[in-house]
């Protein structure tokens, strides 16, 4: 009976939130949730929404539903949920918003929406191409009733929703189940001219416990560690019945790729970063690898390998919407703090 009274408590919150309601009079009550936001955690997580300024309202008697402008955007917010409202559009954040201290934290995620990131760009709206890996007779991975080529365009799905709603201009190289070489991906991204280029994968190995998020850059360099995971990415050459390029493309290319690798190395860190922060995982830092759809693209280029199908706890989160969702939303954080310090540059 109790739980059953919690559940009822809480779907009329989410009903308020998402329906609206008349503002209440009632004094905001700070005991109502616990204080256990870290100062760490404040800091770099959060910002106090009500410390904004004089447009912060409470629109509900319960203390749960709060309203604020943020840089000319209606704002609406719901203490405990990650839902949010902006300009009367519902959009998950990474974290949920606290209401505590006497004062509601929201997660920083909300700057990022509430700035048209085509403003970061030098007149132009930031251009993006998603490269969502394998396809079509190329399954990829395939573990524990997954297959790469379906959860990367899913995730690759998410990302462009959350690219496009801030502003940016987003291409994919394959938006179905279809196969595309992986000289197409590269030849696709360089004739639209992105400012950054993402491919996503999911990895596998033969150790059921291999597991994590791995970001990586162009680079020439291979170890045992990294050796099996660009084997296995680049082995759609195999597929597709490749020819060596000419000793002519290679230098050409190098040169190029030597004035963008020092960017593509910052850009993995930044969404590795913002990975290890959204997931609350360990930040496994950026990674230098030979991949060939990245060192065919001549501009700051990064390939995600999401997780591991073969470890089947990491499957049963990949499995999930809303965990693949997260990971979308991480990418997009990493790529928004890349532009915007680029801007402060």
């Amino acid at each position: 009976m109790k739980n059953r009274l919690v559940r009822f408590v809480m779907v009329g919150f989410m009903l308020l939130f998402m329906h609206g309601c008349g503002p209440g009079a009632g004094p905001y009550n700070h005991k109502r949730v616990p204080t256990v936001i870290g100062k760490e955690a404040l800091e770099q997580d959060y910002f106090c929404a009500s410390c904004e300024g004089q447009d912060f309202h409470q629109q509900d008697n319960a203390g749960a539903v709060y309203a604020f402008d943020l840089n000319g955007r209606a704002v609406r917010v719901l203490c405990l949920s990650e839902w949010v409202q902006i300009d009367g559009k519902s959009i998950r954040m990474p974290l949920p918003t606290r209401c505590e201290l006497g004062k509601v934290f929201v997660s920083r995620a909300l700057l990022s929406y509430v700035k048209n990131i085509g403003r970061i760009g030098q007149g132009r709206p930031i251009k993006v191409v998603i490269d969502p890996g394998h396809g079509g007779k190329d399954p990829g991975a395939i573990g524990n009733g997954l297959r790469e080529k379906d959860i990367v365009l899913d995730i690759a799905r998410r990302l462009k929703r959350y690219l496009v709603s801030s502003g940016a201009q987003v291409q994919m190289t394959r938006d179905s189940d279809v196969y595309i070489t992986l000289k197409r991906r590269a030849y696709l991204a360089n004739k639209w001219a992105p400012d950054v280029f993402v491919s996503i994968h999911a990895n596998s190995s033969r150790n059921p416990g291999g597991r994590g998020i791995e970001v990586y850059y162009v680079s020439e360099k291979v170890n045992d560690t990294n050796r099996a995971v660009v084997s296995q990415e680049n082995g759609s050459l195999e597929v597709e019945g490749s020819v060596p390029d000419s000793e002519l493309e290679v230098v050409l290319w190098d040169m190029i790729h030597t004035e963008n690798r020092a960017e593509s190395r910052h850009l993995a860190r930044k969404i590795s970063h913002k990975i290890a922060r959204i997931m609350q995982s360990p930040d496994r830092g950026a990674k230098g690898a030979p991949f060939y759809v990245l060192k065919w693209v001549n501009v700051p280029s990064v390939l995600i390998e999401v997780g591991f199908v073969s470890n089947p706890q990491e499957a049963h989160r990949l499995a999930s919407p809303r965990y693949r969702d997260r990971i979308a939303r991480a990418i997009f954080e990493g790529l928004i703090s890349y532009f915007e310090e680029l801007k402060r540059q």
